[in-house]
């Protein structure tokens, strides 16, 4: 609820209220894009197409408001000379589009409830063209109803204007009103504020456009097309006073981003003639629970599939069990410790004291991922475990290949879709001797997929935002804030470990420890996780009810747009959102901004902190505090490694 609103006003005995861009949003930043809604609306129903319906459109309206000062709808299509098509069929089409992007002003709305419970009087005031049975539809849908108003005025039916204070004189006169007690809101400086003012009522002006946003103002975008009109209104629409922060920035920034990579998805899975699409955990389910939300009537299997990196890949080791194998299988991040290595293996460290001490080594023992293949060390250690690996990666195959199965993944093409970057799942799936034996093509879909390292099928793989044809930069700068990016899909149960046979035969995945549920309550990196999601479920909901959506494709870098500027160019109070939060990745411990790192030397030194962040921009411009070009200096320090 707007409070500073609430408590101007609360001391009047009686309040008016404007209806457009007052208790009413359109869900499109500017108004004419409505007429460009309907022409597409009404060619995408008939052979004769219009052409130029908006300039059309706009001229009828200037050619009425010539010839009269108070006129209806129907007066301005009178004016809509065009014989090729059915006028009356166009206008109905305009009434039901704009009945259909219309949304309530939530916290407006707020303050009019509950002045109405106080015993105010609420009175509904407008200058304009739309009939006051399709304005009693736009207050329903927002959930204004007949009980909490007094009276409704609209010009075109009253046959007089606020702009010329004739319609406050009627008002006044109908309801018997003490001007000194009535205050009208309202966003027109002529009708809402001069002419109130003029006819001896008090204002309360609303701005007709609010930014509501925090990582992007849209009435300052260049809006390329009414696809992204309604995007970006959308959003702003969407959030109010009491959208909590995540949940913000789930309907700002991954609501656009999400929106566009399922959009994208949809046309990917119909090109290639796919019908049945397993998404991968932990990831993949919210990712299902959006394409589920935005695409309810799409005939297309989608399943969620427990996977993990450790529970795909490290059953394919026995395949081809060499040092060179197993090392391009595994990520490699820049830090790793003999203990990452050993939980990368599927092996237990303790029980390995011995082949540690042969190499003089202990637990402390640390090397770069990057250098893992020339590491004469590390490729030792692993030929004197060699056997172990084996045996165990073929022991876990045999159930992975039965669950395999039981989800039916057996066709000719499936899909997986997940977050992507390199693509080890894939081309662990597709190294597996059941797909291989049962020719199954597999198409991976993920948000970017460029690896230099996995050697994936790129005939079979796509990324959204970036691929290794497309938008190549992307790649480096995804690892600069993959950890804040990452989270927004968290899903809530542990990893998958490995899959094991019931007694009843049924095959069931074997879940480590939620990372993410401590002592019985969710970390807040998993609470901050949910209400990302619920943002994001808000937005795609919505847009999905607008029926002059027809679901147009979005060129990534605009989808994802918003959620890059939050990530590389971010305000300090961003940051101050994630201090101490982090993450779990193949049992190392990650941290987004941590605060405590602010050392010269030692364990929380700021290079300690550098080096373990998953948001590596942030975390330099949270430490350093000044107007430094920080995206270009990791940037630089990501091409040197």
């Amino acid at each position: 609820m707007d409070s500073k609103l609430y408590e101007c006003i609360s001391k009047y005995d009686v309040v008016s209220f404007d209806i457009f861009d007052t208790l009413l949003k359109r869900n499109v930043l500017r108004p004419e894009d409505v007429f460009d809604l309907v022409e597409d609306r009404y060619n995408h129903l008939h052979e004769n197409k219009i052409h130029n319906f908006k300039r059309q459109r706009l001229d009828a309206y200037n050619k009425a408001r010539k010839n009269r000062t108070v006129f209806d709808i129907d007066y301005i299509y009178s004016f809509l000379n065009n014989v090729e098509i059915d006028c009356n069929e166009v206008k109905n089409i305009e009434l039901s589009t704009e009945l259909d992007i219309s949304i309530g002003n939530r916290d407006i709305i707020d303050v009019l409830k509950s002045l109405k419970s106080m015993g105010k009087m609420i009175l509904i005031i407008s200058d304009m063209y739309l009939t006051s049975e399709i304005i009693v539809e736009m207050l329903v849908k927002a959930g204004i109803t007949s009980d909490l108003y007094d009276g409704l005025y609209i010009s075109c039916t009253c046959g007089c204007e606020k702009n010329k204070g004739a319609l406050y004189r009627k008002v006044k006169e109908e309801k018997l009103l003490n001007k000194k007690k009535w205050i009208h809101v309202g966003d027109n400086w002529k009708s809402d504020v001069i002419s109130a003012v003029l006819s001896g009522v008090a204002f309360y002006h609303i701005p007709t456009n609010i930014n509501n946003l925090e990582y992007i103002n849209p009435f300052k975008e260049k809006i390329r097309g009414v696809a992204q009109s309604i995007s970006l209104a959308l959003a702003n629409n969407l959030v109010g006073a009491s959208t909590s922060d995540f949940e913000r920035l789930g309907i700002e920034t991954m609501g656009p981003f999400m929106l566009g990579f399922m959009i994208w998805l949809r046309k990917q899975i119909e090109s290639h003639g796919i019908k049945k699409v397993f998404f991968l955990a932990r990831d993949g389910k919210i990712m299902m629970d959006y394409f589920s939300a935005l695409f309810p009537e799409e005939q297309i299997d989608l399943e969620y599939m427990y996977a993990s990196r450790r529970s795909i890949i490290i059953p394919v080791y026995w395949t081809n069990c060499t040092y060179e194998f197993v090392c391009n299988s595994m990520s490699q991040p820049a830090h790793m410790t003999i203990g990452d290595f050993f939980y990368r293996l599927n092996l237990d460290m303790s029980q390995y004291e011995e082949v540690l001490k042969k190499y003089s080594i202990d637990s402390s023992y640390s090397f770069s991922g990057i250098d893992m293949l020339s590491n004469n060390t590390l490729k030792a250690i692993f030929e004197d475990v060699k056997e172990d690996v084996y045996f165990r990666s073929k022991d876990e195959y045999t159930n992975l290949e039965k669950y395999f199965k039981q989800i039916d993944f057996f066709d000719d093409k499936v899909a997986i879709v997940d977050v992507g970057w390199n693509g080890g799942m894939q081309k662990a799936i597709e190294g597996l001797p059941y797909i291989k034996d049962n020719n199954i093509s597999v198409y991976g879909y993920y948000l970017g997929i460029d690896s230099r390292q996995l050697g994936v099928n790129f005939e079979h793989a796509d990324g959204f935002i970036y691929n290794k044809e497309k938008n190549t930069e992307y790649r480096y700068f995804i690892y600069g804030f993959a950890g804040p990016l990452e989270m927004n899909f968290f899903a809530n149960h542990g990893t998958v470990i490995k899959f094991v046979e019931e007694d009843n035969g049924m095959i069931s995945p074997v879940l480590g420890e939620n990372e993410y549920i401590k002592n019985g309550k969710k970390t807040k990196e998993l609470v901050a996780a949910e209400e990302v999601q619920q943002g994001v479920l808000k937005y795609l909901e919505l847009i999905k009810s607008i029926k002059a959506w027809k679901g147009e494709e979005i060129n990534p870098l605009n989808a994802f747009k918003i959620f890059f500027r939050f990530a590389t160019e971010p305000k300090l109070k961003h940051l101050k959102m994630y201090e101490g939060y982090g993450a779990v990745d193949l049992g190392s411990k990650q941290v987004f901004i941590g605060k405590e790192y602010r050392k010269i030397f030692g364990n929380y030194s700021v290079l300690n902190g550098l080096r373990i962040s998953t948001w590596k921009i942030g975390f330099m411009k949270y430490i350093f505090r000044l107007p430094l070009p920080y995206k270009d200096v990791y940037l630089w320090m990501r091409k040197r490694r």
